[in-house]
């Protein structure tokens, strides 16, 4: 009787290879990802905080810039304007010659103090102007103060008449020294009104 021979043994597959391990460079670049997120995130988180402050601190700014600008517009419109007002009444007691006592105690010293706050405030006006508008403004300005001038001049050219009705030495102003006096300032008076309406136009 014929010996068989065993079977052959089971054929087992071989281990699959075990992971190699993350080289260190892999590790550490898998730490500076993690920290480069949250880096990136802070240093985003700031940025905003900041540049956000700076637009609020730029909006501040520009609010209390328009702010003073207006009341600056207001000042220097107010005191233009009362002085502008006063001339024309100047003018209009020159034309009728009502130069008696009790007018040059009113009128004309009501206009004496509104010459000299603009006169004294000129300065401080052209610092306004060339701080919060152009120095085109400024040109403009000096302009209306040549006329500012140019008025005064007129009006104080009958100051020895005036000085001879406070005396009580004249009752008024002659009539040709009033009528010559009234006719020169109706002209200056019109450049001064026109000068005047023009710049407070452009400041505004």
């Amino acid at each position: 009787m014929a010996v068989v021979p065993p079977p052959p043994p089971p054929v087992v597959p071989p281990p699959p290879p075990a992971p190699s391990s993350p080289s260190w460079w892999r590790k550490a670049l898998g730490v500076v990802r993690e920290h480069f997120t949250a880096f990136l995130t802070t240093t985003l988180l700031a940025v905003l905080t900041a540049f956000s402050g700076c637009i609020t601190e730029n909006v501040k700014f520009g609010l209390n810039r328009a702010d003073t600008r207006a009341a600056k517009y207001e000042a220097l419109a107010v005191s233009l304007s009362d002085f502008v007002f006063s001339v024309e009444q100047e003018w209009e007691i020159l034309r009728d010659n009502r130069t008696d006592l009790a007018t040059l105690k009113t009128q004309h010293e009501e206009y004496n103090a509104l010459i000299t706050s603009l006169r004294k405030n000129e300065y401080v006006y052209i610092h306004w102007l060339s701080r919060y508008w152009s120095k085109g403004r400024v040109k403009e300005f000096e302009e209306v103060m040549q006329s500012v001038r140019e008025v005064d001049s007129i009006i104080h050219s009958l100051n020895d008449q005036f000085t001879l009705i406070r005396d009580k030495k004249i009752d008024k102003v002659p009539d040709d020294r009033a009528k010559a006096a009234a006719d020169q300032l109706d002209v200056a008076l019109k450049t001064l009104q026109a000068r005047t309406r023009t710049f407070l136009q452009n400041l505004q």
